[in-house]
């Protein structure tokens, strides 16, 4: 199975565009102190009073899937760090923008599946049609805002100074930067790219609150278990503190046993060979696609004792505190 691409971004790249792109965005998140600084969970700690305050004001004790809220926040504080700002929750273009990014979540294996098999993307399954889809409506929504972006780095010139440093603002200073080196193919087209990936990898986040909620509904006491620690631990007279998790060890109990349970996907992102090689007596010649099984480890019975049970106190010690074992553990690949 040798190797071809639907796409060519940061996750799904190789060579020196790989290791420069890669670099370039590694360096990105370390400046903005993407989840290790307290205004990153600032702006956490906002998003999440804006979607309590969503619910609160529009559900009003009404059934509501948490699905659309989860996935849409998480990507709005993504948008902090990529566009330099937020989008309101009515903001119809931002919502077909995050819809789409959900969507392809939901399409992960079909999505999986094209990149292996491109010829796939001509063949019109239902599934490779909406997969096309979701990424035609996010790429048009990125290329929008870079665009936008562009016309005022024009209009105003050498006094341009964004609000907040964020990933466009410095991926076009980087393509002035590189005009002499083509072959890096720094572009805007490779920045829509690249920003696809970032955010098409961070839906995750959202699809972990959303299986997390559904196991605590089926599983009742695991919810009255969680909210009794958050009684005891935070409290109800001041806010979450990013700290807090590390007394908060029956959440973390929870989910670390969801993500195991359930992980994002059965598949991993297709991984490729730089050498030829053997596993466990089969050979793998060099440059072909290798797909980690996810779900063969999460829900093997060697590692995890009656794998199909939801038991977050397997993750406790006889104490009570959460520890994370030495099975394997792989939610979000390898």
């Amino acid at each position: 199975m040798k190797a071809n691409y639907l796409f060519i971004g940061i996750a799904y790249a190789r060579g020196v565009h790989w290791q420069e792109h890669r670099k370039f965005t590694r360096v990105l998140i370390r400046e903005f102190g993407w989840g290790k600084t307290d205004d990153y969970y600032k702006i956490i700690q906002t998003e999440v009073k804006c979607v309590m305050k969503e619910l609160i004001d529009t559900k009003k004790g009404e059934s509501f899937d948490p699905d659309i809220f989860y996935h849409h926040s998480v990507c709005n504080i993504q948008c902090q760090f990529i566009f330099g700002n937020i989008f309101e929750y009515n903001d119809k273009k931002a919502i077909q923008f995050f819809d789409a990014l959900e969507g392809f979540s939901l399409d992960t294996n079909p999505a999986v599946m094209m990149t292996i098999f491109p010829l796939l993307v001509k063949i019109p399954f239902g599934s490779t049609k909406r997969v096309l889809s979701h990424i035609f409506v996010a790429r048009t929504f990125i290329r929008g805002q870079i665009e936008n972006r562009l016309a005022l780095r024009k209009k105003l010139g050498n006094s341009y100074k964004p609000a907040r440093k964020n990933y466009i603002d410095c991926y076009l200073d980087e393509i002035e930067a590189r005009r002499d080196q083509p072959e890096l193919e720094f572009s805007n087209d490779f920045l829509i790219l690249a920003l696809l990936d970032i955010f098409f990898g961070n839906q995750t986040v959202g699809d972990v609150l959303t299986w997390t909620t559904l196991m605590m509904v089926y599983h009742p006491e695991v919810q009255k278990k969680v909210q009794t620690e958050l009684d005891r631990v935070i409290g109800p007279d001041r806010d979450s503190d990013v700290n807090d998790r590390y007394n908060l060890h029956y959440l973390n109990a929870v989910l670390f046993e969801a993500t195991r349970i359930r992980p994002n996907s059965p598949f991993g992102i297709p991984r490729m060979t730089n050498e030829d090689t053997s596993i466990c007596g089969y050979f793998i010649p060099k440059k072909t696609y290798v797909v980690p099984n996810l779900w063969s480890v999460q829900g093997d019975g060697k590692y995890w004792p009656n794998p199909m049970k939801f038991d977050p106190e397997r993750n406790l010690d006889n104490n009570g505190v959460f520890t994370q074992q030495s099975r394997v553990h792989l939610p979000f690949g390898i």
